[in-house]
């Protein structure tokens, strides 16, 4: 695969744009760019343990929560990002185009960076994060837009890998967007996502990951058993853990499968 120039500031396709120089790495890794008192761990946990699917509500909340955002989430040792990233690296080329989807303030694109990949798009539904994301200078572009739209801002095959972390919680049709993510993935690219083992088992996400497979979209290579997902919040702790899920694409066979491109 060709090199690829390094990344510089990322760009963001959309009404917000972000400005101003680079923050120092210290800044850029506590996510501490905007003025804001963290909330309290029940109310933030409230919210979050709401499962809220809502887009415009979804929105409303990342935006205001993206200033103490990595702050909160360091204090509650949350570990996804890096495991993620970790997963990722151990399937796919260092060189390949990854998506970051539902890439908020650029967690996930810090570690993607660290694992060896340069080649990042970013992707998110709050414009408050995104001008966080777009000072850590990890990604190639960034996107503002909603994975739960029918059809994403991509064409076929426009990426290698792809990762979800942390997203699912607030995507109703976890399938039709599972399977536009198979769209937009090259065939035997891999796709690295999250979800929460207790939605999981209520949701019956094992149902929906079975059923892309049956169609031809994909093929498991790894589940992980439920892990720590945020330690060191009371509400999740021990309670509520996080499955890591591995995918490669498959070929379409005929026209079927990968997004049922032929309908």
């Amino acid at each position: 695969m060709a090199q690829r120039e390094k990344p510089g500031m990322g760009r963001i396709a959309g009404p917000e744009k972000p400005g101003g120089s680079r923050a120092p790495e210290s800044v850029r890794r506590a996510g501490a760019l905007s003025a804001g008192e963290p909330a309290q761990d029940g109310a933030r946990s409230g919210w979050l343990l709401e499962n809220p699917t809502d887009s415009a509500s979804v929105t409303r909340y990342y935006d205001e929560w993206a200033g103490a955002y990595d702050d909160e989430l360091a204090a509650w040792d949350y570990r996804s990002p890096d495991e993620a990233a970790r997963l990722l690296a151990g399937y796919a080329e260092p060189d390949g185009r990854v998506l970051d989807a539902g890439c908020g303030t650029g967690l996930s694109g810090h570690a993607l960076v660290a694992a060896g990949f340069a080649d990042i798009v970013g992707l998110d539904i709050s414009g408050d994060s995104l001008a966080v994301a777009g000072r850590r200078e990890v990604y190639r572009h960034l996107l503002r837009g909603n994975l739960q739209s029918v059809v994403l801002p991509f064409r076929d095959d426009s990426f290698d890998a792809l990762t979800c972390v942390g997203v699912m919680t607030y995507i109703q049709n976890n399938s039709a967007t599972l399977r536009e993510f198979c769209r937009i993935v090259r065939p035997r690219g891999h796709i690295v996502f999250t979800c929460r083992d207790d939605l999981y088992r209520e949701r019956d996400f094992a149902s929906v990951l079975d059923g892309l497979a049956e169609d031809g979209d994909w093929r498991s290579l790894y589940q992980s058993p439920p892990s720590l997902y945020l330690p060191g919040n009371d509400a999740f702790a021990e309670d509520i853990k996080v499955i890591y899920f591995v995918y490669e694409v498959r070929e379409a066979p005929h026209g079927l499968g990968r997004g049922r491109k032929s309908e």
